[in-house]
């Protein structure tokens, strides 16, 4: 059972990787992953939930976002670890056994390396920008009229409706 959690995991991680760089789907896969690695029951990572998060999930994120750090709560109803990415916080908790010193380690770990990839993403994204928009007027440039002209040629191949263009020189 716990070889085949930790090959779920390992997928999931696989297809962040893999995928194209977007932080929501990044984030949704790192808090499954890490749901699935350390066994727990919910996870919350902005809008993206999982399971019911309980109160103690809801004190470690303010913890986090407060200390800017990796903390974790012990409450009657469950324990809760969660660690702040950059303006958001990543936390998972479940109820019963407390998470082991190797498991924060590995949790911590997980988080720094989401906020790198993270922070990735947001540097591509304004690579992509730099590259297709003029920086003094913020209109698409050249490269991206191509490109969107390109797209739309071959989706009206594809559907078979007619494609018309209009240029003004203004």
């Amino acid at each position: 059972r716990e070889h085949e959690r930790l090959d779920r995991a390992v997928h999931h991680i696989g297809e962040a990787f893999a995928s194209k760089p977007d932080r929501s789907l990044l984030v949704d896969l790192v808090l499954r992953s890490a749901v699935e690695t350390l066994d727990a029951e919910f996870g919350r990572s902005g809008a993206i939930e999982i399971g019911r998060p309980d109160d103690a999930l809801a004190a470690a994120e303010r913890a986090a976002k407060l200390t800017g750090e990796l903390q974790v709560i012990h409450m009657a109803d469950g324990v809760a670890m969660a660690h702040p990415l950059g303006d958001d916080v990543l936390a998972v908790g479940r109820r019963g056994r407390a998470f082991s010193a190797e498991e924060q380690a590995l949790f911590a770990y997980l988080a720094q390396q989401t906020a790198v990839a993270m922070e990735n993403v947001e540097l591509h994204d304004q690579l992509r920008r730099q590259a297709t928009v003029d920086e003094l007027t913020g209109l698409a440039n050249h490269r991206q009229f191509h490109e969107v002209l390109a797209h739309e040629t071959l989706r009206t191949r594809r559907s078979g409706r007619p494609l018309a263009l209009a240029l003004l020189d203004i």
